[in-house]
C-alpha cells in the first residue's frame, strides 16, 4: 500500500485552508462549499457612513439606497416594482439587524454587494460668525446635500446616483408599510433556522408543502393585525412578495446563525414577550430524528388501556423525562446530545415501538375510523419496516383482545363501563 506524506501546512494557497473534519470544533470551521445564491440584485447591500444603529431611524435612506443598487443590477426592472421590493427589502433587514445586532461577519461574502455604498449625509449650511482675523471668529459651514455613492470593481457606478435622485420621498403608507414590515422580520430568521433544521431550505414557496405551515402561521398572524391599508398593499404585490420578504431578505444571513436562533429556548421566550406567538409555537427546534421519540410516547398513552387489559403494561417514563429536559434546555449542546440519547433508546427499542405501532394499527383499523396521522410518520413507517415481527406481535394481542371481548360478550360475562361526568 502506497503510504501518504501529507505536508503538516494544509494551506495550498493564499487564504485557503483545508478545514479539520475529523476533529476540528464545528465552529471552527469556514464554509468553503457554495451554496444555492440569491439573484445579485438582492444581495445584502454595505453601507458605509451610517452606522447600524441609526438604520432603523434612517430607514428611508436605507430604502433608497436598496432601490439605487436594484435599478443599477437591473436597469430594465419596472421602476414601480424596484422601489416597492426596495421598501420591503430594507424593512425586513433594518428589523432583523436591530433586533438581532447583525454584523458584517454574519452575512454570506458571496451573498453580499458586490459593490458598497458610500452615504453623505446633509449637512447644513452655517454662517460665519465674525469677520476673519478677529477673536471668537467661526468660518462658515457650506449645505452638503443628502447623497450616496456606489462603487464595485475599482469604478463608480453613475446610474445609483441617477435612482437616488430620481427616488421620490416615501408617501404615508409606504411609512406604514415599512414600519409594519420591521416588526415582520423579528420571527423570520428562527422560522429560517426552523426550516432549514427540518428540510435544509429556508423557504418553500408551494403552499402544498407541509413545511409551509409555519410561514402561513406567521403570515396570517400578521395579516390579522396590520391595517387594511397594509394588507391591501401587500395583496396588490402577492406574486412577489412572498419570496422577497420570507426568502431573499434575509438569505444572506449565514445559515448557522437562523439555525442557533431556532434551537435557543431564550429566543423562544423573546418571540413570546414581544408577541410573536405563531413563530414561537415550533421553537426550540429538535433533531427531525427526535420525532420518532415523540411518536412512541403517544403510541404509549394510545395503547396502554388495551395493554392493561391484557396483563400487560407500558412505561415511557424515561421517554418523557427527555421530552422535558429537551424542552426545557437553553444551550443547544447539550439539547442535541439529550436528542441523541433518547433517539438512541427508542432505537434501541425499535422492536418495543413497532410492537405498540402494531397493535394501534389493528385497534385503529378494527374501528373503521379514519387513519390516525400518528401512523403516517416516516420515521415510524420506516421502523415498522425494520422490524415487521414486533408490529405482527403487536396486532396479534390486540386481535386476541378482542376475541376475548367478543366471547366474553357472548357468553354474558361482559361488564359494560359505568360512566360518570
Amino acid at each position: 500500500m502506497t503510504s501518504l506524506n501529507f505536508d503538516a501546512d494544509t494551506t495550498f494557497h493564499a487564504g485557503f485552508v483545508l478545514p479539520d473534519l475529523r476533529n476540528g470544533p464545528p465552529d471552527t470551521i469556514t464554509e468553503v462549499m457554495p451554496r444555492g445564491s440569491i439573484p445579485a440584485m438582492y444581495r445584502w447591500m454595505g453601507i458605509r457612513g451610517l452606522p447600524a444603529d441609526q438604520w432603523v431611524s434612517r430607514l428611508e435612506v436605507v430604502a433608497r439606497i436598496t432601490y439605487a443598487y436594484m435599478r443599477v443590477q437591473d436597469p430594465a426592472m419596472d421602476i414601480a416594482a424596484a422601489r416597492d421590493q426596495a421598501i420591503a427589502l430594507a424593512s425586513i433587514r433594518v428589523g432583523a439587524i436591530a433586533a438581532f445586532t447583525l454584523t458584517g461577519a454574519d452575512l454570506s461574502a458571496d451573498e453580499v454587494g458586490p459593490g458598497v455604498a458610500t452615504y453623505r449625509a446633509p449637512v447644513t449650511a452655517v454662517a460665519a460668525v465674525g469677520a476673519v482675523g478677529d477673536v471668537g471668529y467661526v468660518a462658515p459651514v457650506a449645505a452638503v446635500p443628502e447623497g450616496v455613492t456606489l462603487v464595485w470593481g475599482g469604478g463608480t457606478t453613475a446610474g445609483a446616483t441617477t435612482a437616488w435622485n430620481a427616488w421620490a420621498p416615501m408617501t404615508d403608507l409606504e411609512r406604514a408599510v415599512a414600519t409594519h414590515h420591521v416588526i415582520l422580520s423579528m420571527p423570520i430568521l428562527p422560522t429560517h433556522g426552523w426550516s432549514i433544521v427540518k428540510c435544509g431550505h429556508h423557504f418553500l414557496s408551494n403552499p402544498a408543502q407541509r413545511m409551509r405551515s409555519a410561514w402561513d402561521g406567521i403570515k396570517k398572524q400578521w395579516m390579522g393585525k396590520i391595517p387594511p391599508s397594509v394588507a391591501t398593499w401587500v395583496q396588490g404585490r402577492i406574486g412577489w412578495w412572498e419570496d422577497v420578504v420570507f426568502h431573499k431578505a434575509l438569505h444572506p444571513v449565514r445559515m448557522s446563525l437562523p439555525v442557533s436562533f431556532a434551537q435557543s429556548t431564550l429566543v423562544k421566550e423573546r418571540l413570546v414577550a414581544v408577541g410573536w406567538g405563531a413563530a414561537a409555537v415550533r421553537l426550540p427546534v429538535t433533531d427531525p430524528a427526535f420525532e420518532i421519540v415523540k411518536v412512541a410516547i403517544a403510541l404509549a398513552a394510545k395503547t396502554e388501556t388495551v395493554l392493561t387489559l391484557m396483563g400487560g403494561s407500558v412505561d415511557v417514563t424515561r421517554l418523557q423525562a427527555y421530552v422535558n429536559d429537551v424542552v426545557a434546555a437553553a444551550d443547544a449542546t447539550i439539547r442535541n446530545r439529550l436528542v441523541n440519547e433518547a433517539v438512541l433508546i427508542v432505537t434501541t427499542k425499535a422492536a418495543q415501538v413497532a410492537y405498540l405501532a402494531g397493535l394501534y394499527d389493528a385497534l385503529v383499523t378494527a374501528s373503521y375510523g379514519p387513519p390516525p396521522t400518528l401512523l403516517n410518520s416516516i420515521g415510524l413507517k420506516k421502523l415498522v419496516q425494520d422490524n415487521p415481527a414486533g408490529a405482527a406481535q403487536g396486532a396479534s394481542i390486540y386481535r386476541a383482545f378482542a376475541a376475548r371481548e367478543r366471547k366474553a360478550l357472548e357468553e354474558g360475562t361482559s361488564t359494560a363501563a359505568k360512566l360518570v361526568f
